[in-house]
């Protein structure tokens, strides 16, 4: 289990496994969008992207992608779109998820406006603009 507070303080219980958040959205899909945050995950999902997963714990820990069934969905998909933040760790956030999956199948998502995020998008444009 995964705990957030208001101010962006995150914990889990001890003993807990990491796994993409939204792992089971992802699961037969041709394409998938892989984000760096569960409101973000949130957020292209109300925009249509059904087949979207989180990265378990921020940009800085993208390193476990394939627990619980996500390494047969990823290698199964034919595109994936990384759309993490436009910010310095979104962007190393993208090159390690990238490497880890093969860079032949990703594409990169980058999101207008000046906006850091899908979220952030998803707020100052609306839902239709998330999936442009």
């Amino acid at each position: 289990e995964k705990f957030r507070t208001i101010d962006k303080k995150f914990w889990k219980t001890e003993g807990s496994l990491s796994c993409l958040y939204g792992v089971d959205d992802i699961k037969g899909m041709e394409e998938i969008v892989i984000v760096e945050g569960e409101i973000d995950k949130l957020s292209v999902q109300v925009a249509g992207w059904h087949s979207s997963a989180s990265v378990p714990n921020g940009a800085k820990q993208s390193n476990d992608l394939f627990g619980f069934g996500a390494e047969e969905a990823i290698k199964a998909a034919k595109k994936i779109y990384i759309a993490t933040d436009m910010d310095e760790g979104g962007q190393e956030c993208a090159e390690n998820v990238a490497s880890q999956i093969g860079y032949t199948k990703c594409y990169r998502v980058t999101w207008r406006g000046g906006c850091k995020d899908a979220n952030d998008v998803l707020v100052e444009y609306g839902p239709a603009a998330v999936d442009e």
